[in-house]
């Protein structure tokens, strides 16, 4: 685990302030103790949530030094943690919004599927918008690439099947 990734680890414990050496371990310290005391159960699935971003992170970024491409199932997978924060933002819209969404509902596979389906149509809608610039750059994160690869398609026709895997 590279020193970032140590520090957020860190930083997320929400403990009295550190010190830290990037404004993202920071500001993500802040965000946790001021949150965090009024969260209920929801800081359980946050904490999840941001875990699994830090290290997803991690492993798309090692990935993008290597410019490999990964298997399908890996990608979407490891894509739904890092996009956006996608998952952690879905948190703290349900606390800033004073919702508490019923744990026992948290554990059915409805609220997964909404959750990844949320996750997946802003990660395919930004490797779409993002695809000219990935190939440009030789940056293999992508959908369209992933999905080519699998499918033993052109880009073109990958491009096509993530817009009708986005409309539904």
């Amino acid at each position: 685990m590279d020193r970032p990734t140590v520090e957020l680890n860190e930083a997320l414990g929400g403990a009295a302030k550190g010190n830290f050496s990037h404004s993202l371990s920071y500001s993500l310290n802040d965000l946790c103790r001021k949150t965090f005391p009024e969260m209920g159960s929801g800081r359980a699935r946050m904490v999840a949530h941001l875990v699994a971003l830090i290290s997803a992170r991690e492993r798309e970024d090692e990935i993008r030094r290597r410019g490999n491409l990964v298997d399908l199932g890996t990608y979407i997978s490891m894509r739904r943690d890092t996009v956006v924060s996608m998952l952690p933002m879905l948190d703290l819209a349900e606390y800033s919004l004073g919702v508490q969404v019923n744990e026992v509902a948290t554990h059915l596979p409805q609220h997964e599927t909404i959750l990844h389906a949320t996750a997946d149509t802003v990660a395919w809608m930004n490797d779409l918008m993002a695809i000219e610039r990935d190939v440009s750059i030789g940056d293999m994160s992508n959908i369209v690439l992933v999905l080519a690869n699998a499918a033993n398609c052109s880009d073109i026709q990958a491009q096509g099947i993530v817009e009708r895997l986005i409309k539904g």
